[in-house]
């Protein structure tokens, strides 16, 4: 074994002794277009692959979970597998290991007709009503009609197709990748083959840092939102309420999400528990039921910490804790507020607090919210709405992953594939 196989050896092996994170990107369907054209050479072609693999064990490959579909081109584009062919890694992996370099001319722009007419369709697998659709393009050189790559481009992403371009080495331009991917955010380059494989992670927290909610499906949480309105007309009571009701159309009401209202007086409870509504139309029936706040902002929150969210209400012990605060009016007691604020971040609950008008203080307020991002400032009730994809995507976030082992199984897998790759 040579100087550099017993590097990555060692490299491998303390991966695998040490930590690593698993990057959490929620449900997707994600194609990998394939450049195998003549000039990428075996051994390189070989460290695509490894590539692949990597990011193939970077996802959540399974039933009602993400989807992985390849397509390769060169002088002609063709579907390697469909989003609908595997539902689990290690079938889709012993596929790839079969893969044969095509070779030929770079027709970039045939692959992603192909995607678009083919891969991400239903028929295929696509799941276009429910979650993302994530293409990338992994390519060396500049295709031989450029136009016709960046108008089939267009038209995927049209269609409404998230397209990455990755370009390797300095033989494709910059024109074609932003082309391509539409937008200098979704391009990313790499010198060679080799330092491909080791900006896999890069490329994934590119593709997250994109998703603002952690890609179509929410993370499982409970949600429970808080009304203190003291100040409110009827006609702000009704803007209330129709911002709780815009928020949870959005959300996955169900085993995902489960949604409460605290009540403003004790003897509502019965309404608003996490787990008396188990469809989106019975919690927004619910929802209607709001009524003026009475009780003060302290003592919802608390009521909302000590109540709502235990396990005999519905909360759940494998679900983030979520509270969306409402408020116009000033807390009676400000240090009555930042105890019981510090109640709620030692329990781990993340909330998000809505101030309205100008006789909220601000500066309290912004001491309850998990953090300045959670805190944000409308002018009236109606102003409400426009704030409604900020609360959900926060929402819906799903939390940092648990740290994983690699297992030496896959480490001595991926050693045997860099080893072909280096001849």
């Amino acid at each position: 074994m040579g100087y550099l196989k017993l590097v990555s050896l060692f490299v491998l092996v303390v991966q695998a002794i040490s930590w690593t994170d698993a990057k959490a990107c929620g449900i997707a369907d994600i194609v990998l277009i394939l450049d195998e054209s003549t000039s990428i050479r075996s051994e390189s072609y070989n460290q695509q692959l490894v590539f692949v693999r990597k990011m193939v064990e970077s996802l959540n490959i399974a039933p009602g979970q993400s989807q992985l579909g390849i397509l390769s081109f060169a002088s002609h584009a063709k579907t390697r597998f469909n989003l609908n062919r595997y539902t689990n890694k290690a079938d889709l992996l012993k596929e790839v290991k079969t893969f044969k370099q095509m070779t030929g001319d770079t027709h970039t722009w045939e692959a992603l007709e192909l995607a678009r007419k083919t891969t991400f369709k239903p028929k295929n697998g696509a799941r276009p009503d429910k979650v993302p659709q994530i293409a990338f393009v992994i390519t060396d050189g500049n295709s031989q009609q450029p136009d016709d790559t960046a108008k089939q481009a267009k038209l995927t992403r049209a269609a409404g197709i998230d397209i990455y371009a990755i370009g390797v080495g300095g033989g494709i331009s910059d024109k074609e990748l932003l082309n391509i991917a539409g937008t200098r955010e979704k391009v990313l380059l790499v010198d060679d083959y080799d330092h491909l494989v080791e900006a896999q992670h890069r490329i994934l927290d590119r593709f997250c840092a994109d998703q603002p909610n952690d890609q179509g499906l929410c993370a499982k949480a409970d949600v429970a939102f808080v009304m203190d309105t003291p100040n409110a007309r009827q006609v702000d009571l009704a803007g209330a309420n129709e911002f709780m009701r815009v928020i949870t159309k959005e959300l996955e009401i169900g085993d995902r999400v489960k949604v409460a209202s605290v009540p403003t007086e004790c003897v509502e409870l019965a309404k608003f528990k996490l787990n008396a509504h188990d469809t989106k139309e019975k919690v927004l029936d619910a929802l209607q039921l709001h009524k003026k706040s009475k009780s003060g902002l302290t003592s919802l929150l608390s009521m909302a910490r000590s109540e709502t969210f235990t396990s005999a209400n519905g909360g759940r012990s494998d679900a983030k804790k979520v509270i969306v605060l409402v408020t116009d009016g000033k807390p009676g007691h400000v240090s009555e507020l930042q105890a019981e604020s510090e109640k709620l971040k030692s329990d781990n609950f993340e909330v998000f607090v809505l101030g309205v008008g100008d006789a909220v203080d601000a500066n309290a307020l912004k001491k309850v919210a998990t953090s300045e991002n959670h805190y944000i400032a409308v002018s009236d009730y109606e102003s409400l709405r426009k704030k409604k994809d900020d609360v959900v995507a926060g929402v819906c976030k799903h939390p940092a992953a648990k740290k994983t082992k690699r297992t030496l199984e896959s480490i001595i897998e991926e050693l045997s594939m860099l080893e072909e790759a280096s001849g």
